[in-house]
């Protein structure tokens, strides 16, 4: 992402999806009612007076709620990609809040799995990027849960900083470097997984998959592997 990222039109792109965009945005739309209903009731349990078990009971629905929010507005996408109409955003976002709000969805579950879950970024990244910080966190939300559901214990550190050593976001845009310590398990799917993001082959992706996959391609985002061993 650039300070100077201009909003952009998607190219067309055969999805090999076979729903039509029209019933895919009103799936997406149906969905929003119940889950905006569903959230407005957790609000009010937040409220009252719980035991610690009741807090946890609301917590879980209200993650639960979070994780419909993102397939709806993961179908959404899907339906402006095959209908060439989804348009990147450009207007001020906060990266660290991006990141930690995608990232607090899986608190509980790496809790539950023993798996620390850290953020740290350089001194020179400025709060405020440009670009689509909405489907940033979409994007992210989709990676980390991938991720965290490889991993038992240990810990996963994101480590945000400018691309290149000056620091000029314009010249580079930013750097996401996500680093796992411990214990992964079926490590040949994770990277099977991670590979078919990486190459933007279409063939035999879930529908999942093909969001990030377009997404990735229209933000112009890098996706590397470094190394991936049984300990990370």
């Amino acid at each position: 992402f650039s300070r100077h990222a201009a909003a952009k039109r998607l190219e067309p792109v055969n999805t090999g999806i076979q729903l039509p965009p029209k019933l895919l945005s009103q799936i997406s739309h149906e969905l929003r009612t119940p889950i905006s209903g569903i959230s407005g009731l957790i609000e009010l349990l937040q409220d009252s007076s719980l035991t610690d078990s009741q807090r946890d009971y609301t917590e879980t629905i209200d993650l639960a709620c979070t994780e419909m929010q993102f397939i709806a507005n993961a179908i959404s996408d899907l339906a402006r990609i095959q209908n060439d109409h989804m348009e990147l955003d450009s207007r001020p976002f906060d990266i660290l809040r991006v990141l930690n709000a995608a990232l607090s969805n899986f608190h509980i579950e790496a809790n539950r799995k023993h798996i620390e879950l850290v953020i740290d970024h350089d001194e020179q990244l400025p709060t405020l990027l440009l670009g689509d910080g909405t489907r940033l966190e979409n994007l992210l939300y989709s990676l980390f849960s991938r991720l965290v559901a490889y991993m038992e214990q240990g810990e996963m550190n994101i480590h945000v900083r400018p691309h290149n050593s000056t620091g000029d976001l314009a010249d580079g845009g930013i750097n996401i470097q996500i680093r796992l310590n411990g214990n992964i398990t079926n490590r040949d799917d994770l990277r099977a997984q991670l590979e078919q993001l990486k190459s933007q082959q279409i063939v035999d992706s879930t529908w999942g998959q093909l969001v990030m996959q377009q997404l990735l391609r229209f933000m112009k985002v890098s996706l590397e592997i470094e190394s991936l061993t049984p300990l990370g």
